[in-house]
């Protein structure tokens, strides 16, 4: 039977399972990955071959855990975060246009309910000057100091590094989501608690990340004020979904058009003004994050279809038109 790793964490911790178990000594473990902001629980067998018990100390120690063998290591990682590069963004999946841009921004949504245009919001964000409205260096020593303090309540310290690369590398895509380059750190500090060599470095050209699916952009002028040599003006961010990649203004443009039409519906409209423009990209990103919310969206479906088709993917087109009339393939199926 083999051996169990159980990690309990938010998606950092998927992440960092997928790093470990990469690890040439730990081919024959078993990693379990349980999301702690769900609840999830190891099954009894799992729970029984627990060897290693990985939680972050920002969840509360679950229930499960005094069912855990007496000889289980456990070990407390942090949860690696930083805002001081994003003052503006917060983590609110659930806000009405959260299904398109999973990241709220209080800036554009303070401009829009002034009565400001998307299209005046993107601009006077672009425009304005941060450093004079925040205090900058204040906010990172802040950040620097939570670190600090989460290092003495975790097995894994990680104040030190993040203090002297945050504004040399690119460790972090949003407030709470890490590059490989944390990452494979935090893995790097774990590997020893285990008896284990850490990893060497990737080759990070055209490496992809594992929280690649979601970026915020940072605002010019932060990036000016600190010298981050990995923002250029002309950078690309992904936009959640897979399917675009847009420069800064382009990007606070479409979160803006987001938040003043968030629902489905009106972003349908918005799909099929970009299939009329020939912007198949826009089209498909919209389409496929609709289906991932609702796999049986007729017109998600219908979208996708009309997108395949102008590709040129002939059978994509017909199976994708096909679902989108379920109720009425599934009676002719029935019939035949």
């Amino acid at each position: 039977m083999r051996p169990v790793i159980c990690i309990h964490a938010n998606c950092q911790g998927q992440a960092l399972a997928g790093l470990l178990a990469r690890h040439p000594g730990l081919q024959d473990w078993e990693f379990v990955f349980l999301r702690a902001w769900l609840g999830d629980e190891p099954g009894t067998a799992q729970l029984a071959r627990c060897q290693i018990f990985i939680r972050q100390h920002t969840f509360a120690r679950p229930a499960f855990a005094a069912q855990l063998p007496a000889s289980v290591r456990e070990i407390v990682i942090p949860l690696l975060s930083c805002s001081a590069l994003w003052p503006f963004a917060f983590d609110r999946p659930d806000e009405p246009a959260g299904w398109r841009f999973p990241y709220g921004d209080r800036f554009l949504i303070g401009q829009l309910r002034q009565g400001r245009s998307p299209q005046q919001a993107a601009n006077d964000y672009l425009a304005a000057d941060l450093t004079a409205r925040l205090k900058l260096d204040r906010l990172l020593a802040m950040e620097v100091q939570r670190w600090k303090h989460d290092d003495a309540k975790c097995d894994v310290q990680l104040a030190s590094f993040l203090e002297a690369q945050i504004l040399r590398q690119h460790l972090f895509f949003t407030p709470d989501h890490p590059t490989d380059r944390l990452l494979v750190e935090l893995a790097n500090r774990v590997l020893p608690l285990l008896g284990l060599p850490p990893f060497g470095g990737p080759a990070w050209a055209g490496h992809l990340h594992a929280l690649r699916g979601v970026e915020v952009p940072v605002h010019p002028a932060i990036a000016r004020h600190f010298a981050l040599p990995f923002v250029t003006e002309d950078k690309f961010y992904p936009l959640h979904g897979g399917w675009l990649e847009c420069v800064v203004g382009d990007y606070w443009l479409r979160h803006a058009r987001a938040l003043a039409c968030p629902g489905m519906a009106e972003a349908m409209h918005e799909a099929a003004t970009a299939l009329q423009a020939g912007d198949l990209k826009t089209a498909f990103n919209i389409a496929c994050l609709i289906r991932t919310r609702q796999p049986n969206h007729s017109g998600a479906s219908a979208t996708l279809a009309v997108a395949s088709a102008l590709l040129g993917q002939r059978e994509q087109a017909v199976q994708l038109l096909r679902a989108s009339f379920p109720a009425a393939q599934s009676r002719l199926e029935e019939s035949a």
